[in-house]
């Protein structure tokens, strides 16, 4: 799953994938950025992601424990 997330947050942000660990902190991204990797996050995962608790992650490890989450219902 991480692999995953981390080609669709680079892929979407335009931010090279090496770049990108579990424990990267989200924190920085400007709010167009949060809304733009939300509804990737919505359009790859339909249904499986809030795109609202998408955007409030803190870390790359929030949104893949998000994802698992949602794909365990």
């Amino acid at each position: 799953m991480f692999t995953e997330v981390r080609a669709l947050i680079s892929e979407t942000l335009r931010i090279p994938a090496d770049d990108l660990a579990l424990d990267t902190s989200l924190a920085d991204l400007d709010s167009l950025a949060r809304a733009e990797l939300a509804v990737a996050l919505e359009s790859s995962y339909r249904g499986v992601i809030d795109g609202d608790r998408a955007a409030r992650a803190a870390t790359v490890r929030d949104l893949v424990t998000l994802l698992e989450r949602g794909l365990r219902r």
